[in-house]
């Protein structure tokens, strides 16, 4: 997570060996990263991703980078991914 937009490759023995992306509404990203790092090295290609700047017009950069530190620290703390997508549903998941 340490670029403002990031795309996560994986080959497909890998995605099936790590149980793929979690069938959660919110985070599953940060959770699928946590089952990859068990599984082996990662590594950050050069090439660049495009994504929705939906959530980014709609509260600035600083907003939207506070609001998902604010939903990794609460999911890092013990809260459900299900329970902050119903608390905070549209706003950062």
């Amino acid at each position: 997570r340490a670029r403002l937009d990031h795309g996560l490759c994986t080959t497909a023995e890998i995605y099936r060996q790590t149980g793929g992306f979690p069938q959660l509404p919110c985070l599953a990203d940060l959770m699928f990263c946590g089952r990859l790092r068990e599984a082996g090295r990662n590594a950050v290609l050069p090439e660049r991703v495009r994504s929705s700047a939906n959530r980014l017009h709609r509260y600035g950069l600083a907003g939207l980078c506070a609001r998902q530190a604010w939903l990794e620290l609460s999911y890092r703390l013990g809260a459900s991914p299900e329970a902050l997508w119903r608390r905070h549903s549209g706003w950062a998941c």
